[in-house]
């Protein structure tokens, strides 16, 4: 499955303060860049990842679970790791 054009994850390298931005349900990381944007113009590290099962060619919703919870958490730990 290929992801949409324009769809991917982002990543803003800058300060040691980052910022983790999860889209919605039915977003991709595309619709939250313009904050993306603002937040590393202001020196922030920002990093937007693609939740599993978005904005993929063919509609994988049906098959998302908690696991978002579990995607979220490891992407925090890239921002601060332990």
């Amino acid at each position: 499955m290929g992801v949409m054009p324009g769809a991917g994850a982002f990543f803003f390298e800058g300060s040691d303060v980052g910022c983790l931005l999860i889209h919605g349900f039915t977003g991709t990381p595309q619709n939250i860049c313009p904050l993306g944007d603002f937040l590393a113009r202001r020196g922030l590290t920002v990093l937007a990842p693609r939740l599993a099962h978005e904005a993929t060619l063919d509609f994988d919703l049906e098959r998302i679970g908690l696991e978002w919870l579990a995607f979220v958490r490891q992407h925090s730990r890239i921002l601060a790791p332990a």
